[in-house]
């Protein structure tokens, strides 16, 4: 029985493997009383699991095209003749082939690893971009539910308005202030999250073909969603400085974007920030070729050292840009609250979206937050998260030259992560699954680029997540493979 499987393809193996055998059956090619290959020698000659094929015989048997006998095999029960007396046979629908194109995302196992509770439970967890669970307020969080339960003036498990409710835009309208921009309440809009709100704002804008720049390497969300409305890619190269605007300017005069995309605080993954010279240039230059700025700035409060940046949001005299934050760096990944500041046009445009999409962000933890901020203890939280993250990173970066020495690194003065440019014997890629087999996992480098290629190699590490005491053991184990393969 000769089976063509392409191990390419998106569609299941054992998807593959039903269909073949279905299709053959039915054509009478393995007429009835057929004794089929055991799951086990089917499985050695397709060089596939041996769950593959006995998925696949399953999903046979529920169609009653097969039938397996104790120590005797696997037949073909299905009579051709038989098929008008017999039941419409119920073949299992492909789901897969259904999906676009566009929806079969390229980092969708990642982000699975990223977010798997018993891996980080496993394993030297650096690959997320997640804060350390230890810093999240709970006790402050407590209280403050336990009074808003309790409060007759407020409805707070009923639902908000679709722009989020008042006392949590003039919180963050506060924290924007901090940041450098005067602003109106009717400029902001609260979403699910920083993901969420990049979708709105490219969901609302974009077309299929549009352009946009972005920086390279940059945070591998923004990627995807890209992919996904169909724009046109065109990356940017970086150096120490940010963003190269030297050439954004011919950048612009050749592809037209629709806009620019960046991070230019504390960068995912490089951890660099934009100077200030080159934050002037792309502001004038956005100006100069009308053309709108994503800011998204999920680390801008985590400042360890070095110069103050300021956002270009508060730089921005034109309303050419459309700025983007989180609690989820600073707060908590659960609650779900990031928020868009944008002139008042474009918020009452992504408030229709948004409204298509899921109506509001949860309006109790809106409320919750809106309470932390109010009550002063939200600036003392980004304190205290200061002090403990830029301890761990300084642990992290000790380890790393103990233990390594000759990597290249940038120093990170805010965020949460260390890119780590590696010697060039040594594969990002091979060293993620030699850390996978001792349970070390880390995020390789080529995950930022555009295409999925490696350039270099690269991997990135999270400081912020894991104990101190998992980050030296977490950096030893992440030598040892270094060296094992540096060595092969």
């Amino acid at each position: 029985m000769k089976l063509k499987l392409d191990k390419n393809k998106a569609t299941n193996l054992y998807i593959q493997v039903y269909e073949e055998i279905r299709d053959k059956i039915l054509s009478e090619e393995l007429a009835f009383g057929s004794r089929l290959l055991s799951e086990r020698k089917l499985s050695q000659l397709l060089d596939v699991n041996r769950q593959t094929i006995a998925t696949a015989y399953e999903l046979l048997k529920v169609d009653g095209l097969i039938e397996s006998f104790s120590g005797r095999g696997t037949f073909v029960s299905y009579k051709q003749e038989e098929k008008k007396h017999k039941k419409t046979i119920n073949t299992y629908l492909n789901w897969p082939e259904l999906f676009e194109r566009k929806q079969r995302v390229r980092h969708g196992s990642l982000i699975e690893l990223i977010m798997d509770e018993q891996l980080k439970r496993d394993t030297y967890f650096f690959a997320g971009g997640l804060p350390a669970i230890e810093a999240v307020p709970k006790e402050a969080f407590r209280q403050i539910s336990s009074e808003l339960l309790q409060d007759k003036h407020l409805n707070v498990l009923s639902q908000s308005p679709v722009s989020g409710v008042s006392q949590l835009k003039k919180q963050i309208k506060q924290i924007m202030w901090h940041r450098g921009y005067e602003s109106k309440v009717d400029e902001y809009l609260i979403t699910s999250g920083s993901q969420q709100a990049l979708d709105l704002i490219f969901r609302a804008f974009l077309q299929p073909g549009d352009t946009v720049l972005i920086e390279e390497p940059s945070f591998f969300g923004v990627i995807e969603l890209l992919k996904h409305y169909g724009a046109h890619i065109v990356s940017l190269p970086m150096d120490k400085e940010g963003m190269q605007t030297s050439i954004l300017e011919y950048m612009l005069e050749k592809h037209r974007p629709k806009f620019i995309y960046t991070i230019p605080t504390y960068q995912n993954p490089t951890a660099i920030s934009m100077s200030i010279e080159r934050r002037k240039a792309l502001i004038a230059l956005s100006n100069k070729y009308n053309v709108g700025i994503i800011e998204d700035d999920p680390y801008g409060a985590l400042q360890y050292e070095g110069k103050n940046y300021p956002t270009l949001k508060s730089m921005d005299k034109s309303n050419h840009v459309i700025y983007v934050s989180t609690f989820s760096k600073t707060v908590s990944l659960g609650l779900r609250i990031g928020w868009i500041t944008a002139a008042e046009e474009v918020i009452n445009q992504l408030v229709k979206v948004k409204q298509i999409s899921d109506l509001h962000v949860n309006t109790f933890n809106q409320y919750t937050m809106a309470a932390f901020i109010e009550s002063g203890q939200y600036f003392e939280h980004e304190k205290k998260l200061i002090k403990e993250y830029s301890f761990k990173r300084d642990i992290m970066l000790k380890i790393l030259k103990e233990e390594i020495g000759e990597v290249e690194y940038i120093y990170p003065d805010g965020g949460f992560y260390v890119w780590i440019s590696l010697d060039e014997q040594v594969s990002s890629r091979a060293l993620f699954d030699e850390g996978i087999k001792h349970g070390l996992l880390i995020t390789p480098g080529y995950h930022f680029m555009k295409d999925g290629k490696e350039r270099g190699s690269f991997i990135r590490l999270n400081f912020t997540y894991p104990h101190a005491d998992d980050i030296v053991s977490g950096i030893k184990v992440l030598a040892a493979c270094y060296r094992k393969i540096k060595e092969k």
